[in-house]
């Protein structure tokens, strides 16, 4: 009687077959542990409630824990210091019975992040907690400290005050964004703008460095229009015709968003960008007439800005207006037509 033969070797797994291929499998991180329902829940109710006496009783008498978490990580102290009302008194009793200042919720954002979120009754809040060891440089995931939370949202007092206890304000979100980023992209009040400026200023906040998108400080106070902010990192004497990664100048970048006083300011002070063509061969110009920004095209012609330069397609600034339906000229501007006609007439003589 023959042997039988012998059984086929087991199918190789999933992550023999990458490994033979030259995958090598990225790990996965386990889920975060689930919180308890909403039905455990004992403090968390009570600081939305603001209810100082019965956050006091479920401690000392029921056992309530100041680190029990909600289905987004957030702590009792978390949901306390955004709490409308008695919030002080809340986030008080939650740190004399040892609530953690530094824990983080599941985006890596502490309490002292959810503070920087309030527009008004926040300075009690942040001194508790930095008063009682809150990490003030904490970064969320997406990399961004309370410093960064307050210049987005425009809080320039809470800026100072965060300065003021040590925050860094050099430390980079995940898209390389300081706080200065944050506060000059934001469209809002220039004056308000302006202060959360000089407070980081004042704090040694680098002024030059570029997010992921190649934007330094003053290309995104020309391109948000903040007038006073653009003046201010002139004096301090920042570089006019550095470029973003796509070779557009403070010009550019103004003249695109229709920021004409900006436009003006700039080519006062740096007359030599005035043409200067970026990585699509676009100068201010045809940037100013891509969106149909007539007042900062009559700003152009008026410096002097050269009517038939051609960008990367071969197409003038007029040509480009043209050809996305904006017509600035004949259309939306009568005064500009007769001004590039009287431009281009000029050069065809200084040239002929």
């Amino acid at each position: 009687m023959e042997p039988s033969p012998p059984p086929p070797p087991p199918a190789p797994s999933p992550e023999e077959v990458c490994l033979e291929q030259g995958f090598v499998p990225v790990p996965v991180a386990p889920p975060p542990p689930r919180p308890p329902s909403a039905s455990r829940l004992v403090l968390i109710p009570l600081c939305r409630k603001g209810d100082r006496a019965g956050i006091e009783n479920a401690i000392v008498n029921g056992g309530a824990s100041v680190e029990e978490v909600d289905i987004e990580g957030n702590t009792p102290l978390h949901v306390a210091v955004e709490a409308p009302r008695n919030e002080i008194a809340t986030v008080s009793c939650l740190l004399e019975h040892m609530a953690n200042p530094n824990s983080v919720n599941y985006i890596g954002a502490a309490p002292l992040h959810y503070v920087c979120l309030r527009k008004n009754n926040w300075r009690g809040i942040a001194n508790l907690l930095l008063e009682n060891g809150a990490n003030i440089d904490c970064q969320t995931l997406a990399g961004k400290s309370a410093l960064h939370f307050a210049a987005e949202n425009q809080l320039p007092e809470l800026v100072e005050v965060l300065c003021l206890f040590g925050a860094d304000p050099n430390l980079m979100d995940v898209q390389a964004n300081a706080a200065v980023h944050l506060a000059l992209a934001k469209v809002g009040r220039d004056t308000v703008k302006r202060q959360i400026l000089e407070h980081l200023m004042a704090a040694s906040a680098h002024l030059e460095a570029p997010n992921l998108r190649g934007f330094a400080p003053m290309h995104l106070a020309c391109s948000t229009g903040s007038i006073r902010c653009v003046q201010l990192l002139m004096e301090a004497g920042m570089e006019l015709c550095v470029a973003t990664s796509r070779g557009e100048t403070g010009l550019h970048l103004a003249c695109a968003s229709g920021q004409g006083e900006v436009a003006q300011l700039f080519i006062q002070a740096a007359p030599q960008i005035l043409d200067m063509q970026d990585a699509d061969g676009n100068t201010p110009l045809h940037a100013a007439a891509l969106e149909g920004h007539l007042e900062c095209a009559l700003i152009l012609l008026r410096n002097g800005a050269e009517v038939d330069v051609k960008n990367n397609q071969s197409l003038t600034a007029y040509e480009v207006s043209r050809s996305k339906g904006h017509d600035l000229a004949s259309t939306h501007n009568p005064e500009l037509m007769q001004v590039l006609k009287e431009a281009q007439k000029e050069r065809g003589c200084r040239q002929s």
